[in-house]
């Protein structure tokens, strides 16, 4: 087919009403195209190719087609000043985006948005809704506000679709109010990524993808994508991505319980993904539930949905790998929302409040590795850590944090507020996965502040038989809390399980208690087997100030192994040399040295 050029407003607005400007054909602009009239899009077209050759459209009043299929469309820069809240039903709740409403099957590369994007659902500066297309070096500067859910830079919601090299650089917000059709899944490039179930076997991603643009949320989202959901044959990945974007709940949010509750720099929630990898956050990240500088949650898809049948079985090999946060997380309480957690309370699902350096849950879902923080994080009454908030039924291993972890709520750790496993085999069948949780191999080097709560240098809470392995707390630990430790700050069992393992740790930064009774390796309670100490050591002596005890018989019942050195003190944690780990020697340095 010969290429059609397109000279002005009138061979655009052309396109599908005139035979000689067909629906498929090959357009390009021969310059920039200025819209003086409100723009009615064009025709849904199938088969489409547009080259923009690097020249603007615009301002445009709606989006430039109602829909795409089979199409290409390149090199074109929209302007845009749409506002969808006064369009007649049924349009008012449909997507709204500038280049396109919908796109099925299609290319969208180099294009570029500037100017404004607002409208009730679905709002985006380029694609509104996408179905099996790629995205590749899309650029947004449009300011977008949804009224009520899904908003992003680039496309508003995916599903089965590529971004590649994309970048938003324009503020993306939502109303601040809860409203008819949901809340929040806004993100710097995509709302919501999805992945359809019953299709081949295949994997999407967002790749090498960048945002700066503020994200402010009444209820969830994320520097990159706000809501990720992967299937049983589709596997979604994001592969290093930046976000240097706030990702903040807004003010309204903090006042009211449902408020502000996924929040994350690269991802706000994530359901059955494969990994998100080799991604930076430095953008402070603040809301109201579950918080984290790279994902606010990441869960099995049947968290929540138990005894729905028609799920797909879960894929346990979901990762957070070689990620890293520099921004700050701050959790706050919701002013009417009153927690009521105990040191006791093993359902951690309906603690509304996680926050971590990484992510702020993890639940019944995979793992995180090699991953660093150094960005401060502080909650109110939270699960908190450095890491992870909560770990649930999952594995957070080679981890380091080398910030601060603030909390007044119930656990606090370096690496990991709380870390525990789930009991009920019934409800949560694992027919591919390990049921563990677990610290392993992960160094603290924050200062652990707790107000009240239970505080470890690395895991503040360890219960139903969880472990913490190999582990370093270089920091101290300052508490006026009920329970302290160097590594564990308390540990207890729920129900007739296996004990849970604290072994081959080493504390070195100094326990500082206010109201606490304090351990150096492990700071309290201590069920009968619910805890073996095996191979700990520990270089500096607890300080205690204040309303204090020194009892150390905290393990009740527990067995300790002591290391086979005659130069340890009686209580058997002292030495000056252990090999700790399976396979390495682990100071606070790091890994230094191979132990054979």
């Amino acid at each position: 087919m010969e290429r059609i050029w397109i000279t002005g407003a009138a061979d655009l607005g052309a396109i599908g009403h005139n035979p000689a400007f067909p629906p498929n054909g090959d357009y390009i602009l021969a310059s920039d195209v200025a819209i003086n009239t409100p723009w009615d899009p064009l025709p849904p077209a199938s088969g489409l190719k547009l080259d923009g050759d690097g020249h603007r459209v615009g301002p445009l009043s709606m989006p430039l087609f109602w829909s795409l299929d089979d199409a290409s469309i390149r090199n074109l820069t929209l302007d845009l000043n749409i506002n969808t809240h006064d369009t007649p039903s049924p349009n008012n709740y449909g997507a709204i985006a500038g280049l396109t409403q919908s796109a099925y099957r299609s290319l969208v590369e180099n294009c570029t948005s500037y100017g404004s994007v607002s409208g009730h659902f679905a709002v985006a500066g380029l694609c509104g809704n996408l179905n099996d297309c790629d995205m590749l070096g899309c650029v947004n500067y449009a300011s977008l506000r949804v009224e009520s859910s899904e908003a992003g830079g680039i496309a508003a919601f995916a599903n089965n679709t590529n971004f590649f090299h994309c970048r938003n650089h324009g503020p993306v917000s939502s109303s601040d109010c809860e409203t008819r059709f949901g809340l929040g899944d806004l993100g710097g490039i995509v709302g919501t990524l999805w992945a359809t179930w019953d299709r081949l076997e295949s994997t999407y991603a967002i790749v090498d993808c960048f945002n700066d643009g503020e994200i402010t949320s009444y209820r969830a989202a994320g520097g990159i994508v706000g809501f990720l959901r992967g299937g049983d044959k589709i596997q979604l990945e994001i592969l290093r991505c930046v976000n240097r974007g706030q990702v903040r709940c807004s003010l309204r949010a903090q006042e009211d319980p449902l408020g502000g509750v996924l929040f994350g720099g690269i991802v706000g929630q994530g359901v059955s993904f494969r990994r998100v990898q080799d991604c930076l956050n430095s953008g402070d990240i603040s809301g109201c539930g579950s918080i984290g500088g790279i994902i606010g949650e990441a869960r099995h898809p049947k968290w929540g949905w138990r005894g729905s049948a028609d799920l797909p079985p879960p894929d346990y090999s979901n990762r957070v790998d070689r990620c890293e946060n520099q921004g700050s997380v701050r959790l706050y309480r919701p002013s009417s929302k009153s927690d009521g957690l105990s040191p006791d309370n093993a359902d951690a699902e309906n603690s509304p409040c996680k926050a971590g350096g990484i992510a702020g849950s993890l639940l019944f879902m995979g793992c995180v590795t090699g991953c660093e923080n150094h960005g401060a994080v502080s909650s109110e009454a939270a699960y908190t850590g450095g890491i992870v908030g909560l770990v649930r039924t999952g594995l957070v291993e080679k981890c380091e944090n080398k910030a601060p972890v603030t909390s007044s709520g119930p656990s606090c750790g370096g690496v990991a507020g709380r870390v525990d496993r789930v009991l009920d085999h019934d409800a949560y069948p694992m027919p591919q996965a390990r049921n563990i949780g677990a610290v392993e191999s992960c160094v603290n080097r924050g200062p652990v502040r707790s107000q009240g709560g239970q505080a470890g240098g690395v895991v503040g809470s360890l219960l139903n038989g969880s472990d913490a392995v190999d582990c370093r707390n270089c920091a101290e630990i300052i508490t006026n809390g009920d329970y302290a430790g160097g590594i564990v700050g308390y540990c207890a069992s729920n129900g007739s399980i296996a004990c849970g393992h604290v072994e081959q740790n080493r504390q070195t930064g100094p326990a500082i208690a206010g109201r606490a009774h304090v351990h150096r390796i492990l700071g309290g309670r201590g069920d009968a087997a619910s805890v073996t100490l095996d191979n700990n050591e520990a270089a500096q002596d607890t300080i205690l100030t204040g309303d204090n005890t020194t009892d150390s018989g905290l393990i009740y019942e527990a067995r300790v192994a002591r290391l086979d050195d005659p130069l340890l003190s009686p209580d058997g944690f002292q030495g000056d040399t252990v090999v700790c780990g399976r396979s390495k020697r682990l100071g606070c340095d790091g890994c230094v040295a191979d132990a054979g």
